[in-house]
């Protein structure tokens, strides 16, 4: 299986819909069990430990706000490699107190049990 930008999209809204529910367990369920996370100048190795980074930052998932995401560019190297797609999206999180905060993230996805799954996500 070829991962192709609607792969990708398809992946992000589920993404976005978690977050709107505060599903944190969701959320890190879209990351490979060994997947890296860059954010906040720390590194974050495996899912368990991006799903404690998320508990730490909204220790109530309620108030975990608005996200948005819009696609800058899709880049896929299915000539090498079929089931590694990357992705750079500008996000956008509205948060309950009316601040707004945005930055971008550079994603690369896998195929996992014929699933796309995030391998690794740099996000600012």
């Amino acid at each position: 299986m070829q991962i192709d930008e609607n792969d990708v999209l398809g992946l992000e809204r589920r993404f976005m819909e978690a977050w709107i529910s505060g599903d944190l367990e969701g959320i890190s369920a879209m990351y490979a069990p060994d997947a890296t996370m860059a954010m906040s100048g720390d590194l974050f190795r495996g899912r368990a430990a991006i799903l404690t980074h998320y508990r730490d930052l909204f220790p109530d998932p309620k108030a975990m706000g608005t996200l948005t995401l819009e696609l800058e560019d899709f880049r896929s190297v299915a000539s090498v490699r079929p089931n590694i797609a990357s992705a750079m999206f500008q996000w956008k999180l509205h948060l309950a107190d009316g601040r707004v905060e945005s930055g971008y993230s550079l994603i690369v996805y896998g195929l996992r049990e014929n699933q796309v799954v995030i391998l690794q996500d740099m996000t600012k």
